[in-house]
């Protein structure tokens, strides 16, 4: 998703992208958009009109079901200071304009890539977490007798 308030960036966005991706003028409607359907990506321009990139950007951090989607801001104000400010807010990436086509074409790949691989750990370690509980299951049932339940003296050779 793209939400920019400058149409030629928008539409200059666009055609480094592609089309297959929606894009909003402002990032309240950004936000909208997002709880409504989350996107792969987010890209924002820092300064917008209703609500700014900043902002967005703790909006999609604060809400659990977009937490996880990547954010790249755009912005024209330089400097270290300003792309701390992005950084903190939880961005994953700061990019300032203008910027080259190839330099935003590599980051937003580069972004998507690790956000799919923070995808595939997390998953990974859910399905461990599982394994864990069926095994401490199993260690459990193989601790009690033919009934399911433990006689009074495993009970006691349990406690010690």
């Amino acid at each position: 998703m793209l939400a920019d308030d400058n149409a030629d960036m928008r539409a200059y966005v666009e055609r480094l992208l592609g089309q297959d991706h929606e894009v909003v003028a402002d990032d309240a409607e950004a936000l909208k958009a997002l709880r409504a359907g989350p996107a792969n990506l987010l890209l924002t321009d820092v300064m917008m009109p209703v609500l700014d990139g900043i902002g967005l950007t703790r909006a999609v951090r604060a809400d659990p079901s977009l937490c996880t989607v990547p954010v790249i801001i755009l912005s024209a104000r330089a400097g270290a200071e300003a792309g701390v400010e992005g950084l903190e807010a939880g961005a994953d990436d700061y990019l300032v304009k203008p910027f080259s086509a190839a330099e935003l074409q590599a980051r937003v790949r580069a972004n998507l890539e690790l956000a799919r691989l923070r995808a595939e750990a997390q998953e990974q370690a859910v399905q461990a977490r599982k394994m864990g509980a069926v095994e401490q299951l199993d260690r459990g049932c193989r601790a009690c007798g033919p009934s399911g339940t433990r006689t009074p003296r495993e009970e006691t050779s349990m406690r010690r």
